[in-house]
């Protein structure tokens, strides 16, 4: 087994030789998330305010570049809608 075979990977190239070894030209970029908990409120608008000022929070004092939210966040329930 001789020679070098590359393979792109989107990222840089990675080398594989005879001696099976794996060479990165440079790792991969990390990414951060971030995860938001809300309490919902009978004003949609509202709601995506603070959702927003969330995303810029978590974007610009940790450098998230994902925002989780939970799975209802934009429901109140029936009761407190009457």
């Amino acid at each position: 087994m001789g020679g070098t075979i590359d393979v792109s990977d989107g990222i840089g190239t990675n080398q594989m030789s005879g001696k099976d070894t794996f060479h990165f030209s440079h790792p991969p970029p990390l990414k951060r998330a971030a995860i938001a908990q809300l309490c919902s409120t009978a004003s949609k608008y509202y709601d995506l305010q603070n959702i927003a000022k969330c995303a810029n929070i978590a974007k610009q004092q940790h450098g998230a570049s994902m925002l989780f939210l939970p799975e209802y966040f934009g429901f109140v329930g029936i009761e407190t809608l009457n």
